[in-house]
């Protein structure tokens, strides 16, 4: 009348002894024994991956980026918070813990400093060995002596993990830009910042030249004074206001007009972010 019963074997362990012992179960009862099996996964799947996003199955690596570069990299006339390697780590960490790394930056830059031969030459007790990504920002006080720049790529893409070399201000001068792909054609990871991008997109910003005290209340901390004109941090209004001036060190060491303000220390390093994350 109901059809035929299934049998299914159950086995009990006691003891050190085992016991079978028989049971009959309809279709009915095994395909709802399955369902709610496979309700009960997905419904920790679910809470485990989308409610209490704990890290159990994800493996966390590390990406090591050291920055390396003149006063103007180690943003002098700024606070420390303001430089753009520490600004990087600020931003970037969350982005980068989401795809399963931990982002740890650290500031290498000197005042005066040249990427050749010193800091090339003790590139391993400098730096350390566990980089992954390294930065040189050395355009101003390495100018044109492009040798400088080819000594540093070579030594630091010989330590342990053969790091990305990402160079900045490539774009200003030619012969640097030749130099960068000349280095990837040796087989060197060796990216660069486009400066024509970077001025491009400044040149985007809101205009606060000319502007009442009414319309620079209504703009953005991030595009008040930032650019004057053409000018970008320059200008009598943008360039007396390029660093923070909060009552609290206001008149620090180092407020010089070649030295970039938080504005570009915070935008750069924006795009900085988006290379990294690329790289």
């Amino acid at each position: 009348m109901y059809g035929p019963q299934r049998t299914c074997n159950i086995h009990f362990v006691s003891r050190g002894r085992t016991t079978e012992e028989s049971t009959a179960c309809s279709p009915l009862s095994c395909f709802l024994f399955v369902v709610s099996l496979t309700m009960i996964c997905v419904i920790s799947f679910f809470i485990c991956f989308f409610v209490f996003p704990v890290p159990i199955l994800v493996l966390r690596y590390f990406l090591f980026l050291f920055d390396s570069g003149n006063d103007d990299a180690a943003g002098h006339g700024n606070f420390f918070n303001e430089q753009y390697t520490v600004v990087l780590q600020d931003r970037a960490e969350d982005m980068f813990d989401r795809i399963g790394l931990r982002l740890i930056t650290r500031p290498f830059a000197r005042s005066g400093a040249t990427s050749a031969p010193e800091l090339a030459a003790c590139a391993k007790e400098i730096y350390g060995t566990d980089i992954d990504i390294i930065t040189w920002d050395f355009g101003m006080t390495d100018g044109r002596t492009h040798w400088r720049i080819e000594f540093f790529a070579h030594r630091v893409h010989i330590l342990p993990n053969h790091p990305v070399l990402l160079v900045l201000q490539a774009g200003i001068d030619p012969a640097r830009q030749e130099l960068v792909e000349h280095l990837t054609n040796q087989g060197m990871t060796t990216l660069r910042q486009d400066e024509k991008y970077l001025i491009d997109r400044a040149l985007m910003f809101p205009d606060s030249k000319g502007k009442s005290e009414n319309e620079l209340a209504e703009m953005t901390d991030y595009t008040r004074y930032f650019r004057c004109g053409y000018g970008i941090e320059t200008g009598a209004e943008c360039g007396t206001n390029r660093f923070t001036q909060n009552g609290t060190c206001d008149d620090r060491e180092n407020m010089k007009n070649w030295h970039h303000g938080w504005w570009v220390h915070n935008n750069n390093k924006k795009s900085q972010m988006l290379q990294v994350h690329g790289a």
